[in-house]
């Protein structure tokens, strides 16, 4: 049986500015930008200038909502899904299956 790693609606989760419903959009657009682009170098330097690691899983396409995640494995960018992959489990995150496809 699967589990999840989500919170509950009801527990509390520390105020971050960095947390997905404040994420200021242009760090939505040049994370996707990075993914899209299967520009690693520039997408681990953003990461790591903003401290955004523990926000990976949360971020999606404006337009297509898809996860940086779901983007990358779409485009076959190994690099790119290892590295946000790998960022989603410092938090304990589990997306979908996907991850157990990369994570070979």
């Amino acid at each position: 049986m699967l589990t999840s790693s989500y919170p509950s609606a009801d527990s509390s989760l520390p105020s971050s500015p960095h947390r997905m419903g404040n994420l200021r959009p242009k760090y939505v657009a040049k994370l996707t930008r990075y993914t899209r682009n299967n520009d690693l170098p520039k997408l681990r330097a953003y990461v790591r200038k903003h401290d955004l690691h523990d926000n990976l899983a949360d971020v999606r396409d404006s337009e297509s909502g898809d996860t940086l995640l779901h983007i990358a494995c779409s485009e076959g960018y190994d690099a790119v899904a290892r590295f946000v992959d790998r960022s989603n489990q410092i938090e304990n995150i589990v997306l979908s299956p996907v991850h157990a496809v990369i994570s070979k």
